[in-house]
């Protein structure tokens, strides 16, 4: 016969006698519904039960961006949802599946579904490109100097030798190459250039000057490299001081300790000292100059 008799329980408690019962969840979970059938005349008995399972979402995380690195060929996208049986379905591509692998950058988007709930979501893959960081500075060899990784955001910093700080003291010229993780993530390479300055200031003094006033060689003035030291001395024949200067590059113009007294035409004999910016001790250099006041002469 048919069945007339109609129980329906839900989670433990009956809910309607009806052949037809209607209601509503509120909450996500999984819940059981059971109809127990009757046939009165024949005391028949039937009874079946589903099991329902709620949700509120579909997925549960995917980052909204990713970087694919200048120096990496491909980057995986994960999406991840609260439903294990959950289906994943990439534009573009058509990839069915939860994780998945481009070497392209721009939007890509994720349908989920499951029975017939269906979500989407989106990320967007950015290009991370080489950042030049690489710079080169002159100084002299053997002295402590400064260097740096030079780049606002540096993470995990690491030079070649192991060092792993972004600043450092180094003594010897030479490349310093360094690598580190940019503000993208991306792992960059660079390197300072540290170029030895001459040691020798190669410092020359002229063998004559002709003080006249004409504009022309008027004055005795060694040249050369930069000096940390100088002191200039010139003596008569007799070992008597006629000038002497300590500022660097001091000059002569061929009158008696900054007097108004010119000293005569002739050999005079200097002596200087000097201390080059990369030097460690002070050298010395001495000789003849001849003051000759006749004009023309250079």
């Amino acid at each position: 016969g048919t069945a007339d008799v109609f129980t329906w329980i839900f989670q433990g408690d009956t809910i309607g006698v009806d052949a037809v019962v209607e209601g509503s969840i509120d909450e996500p979970g999984i819940y059981e519904l059971t109809l127990i059938t009757a046939e009165s005349f024949c005391g028949l008995t039937a009874d079946t039960t589903i099991t329902v399972e709620l949700i509120n979402s579909m997925a549960s995380a995917l980052q909204p961006e990713y970087i694919l690195c200048y120096n990496e060929t491909s980057v995986d996208l994960s999406a991840e949802s609260t439903v294990e049986d959950a289906a994943y379905f990439w534009l573009p591509g058509g990839q069915e599946a939860s994780v998945i692998t481009t070497d392209t950058t721009g939007v890509f988007e994720v349908i989920i579904t499951s029975g017939t709930c269906t979500d989407s979501l989106q990320t967007e893959v950015k290009a991370g490109n080489a950042i030049p960081t690489e710079y080169s500075f002159e100084a002299c060899d053997g002295f402590p100097v400064d260097i740096t990784i030079d780049f606002p955001a540096v993470n995990d910093p690491l030079w070649a030798d192991g060092f792993d700080e972004i600043d450092r003291v180094v003594t010897a010229a030479g490349m310093y190459d360094y690598s580190f993780t940019d503000h993208l993530g991306c792992r960059q390479d660079g390197y300072v250039l540290f170029e030895a300055l001459p040691e020798d200031p190669l410092i020359t003094v002229p063998n004559i000057f002709t003080p006249n006033g004409d504009g022309r060689n008027d004055v005795l003035l060694p040249e050369g490299g930069e000096l940390q030291y100088y002191r200039l001395t010139v003596m008569n024949r007799w070992g008597n001081e006629l000038f002497s200067t300590e500022s660097i590059y001091g000059s002569w113009n061929g009158l008696v300790n900054g007097t108004d007294e010119e000293v005569s035409e002739g050999s005079y004999f200097y002596i200087l000292y000097y201390q080059g910016e990369c030097q460690k001790e002070i050298q010395s250099k001495a000789g003849y100059v001849a003051v000759n006041r006749q004009t023309g002469l250079r």
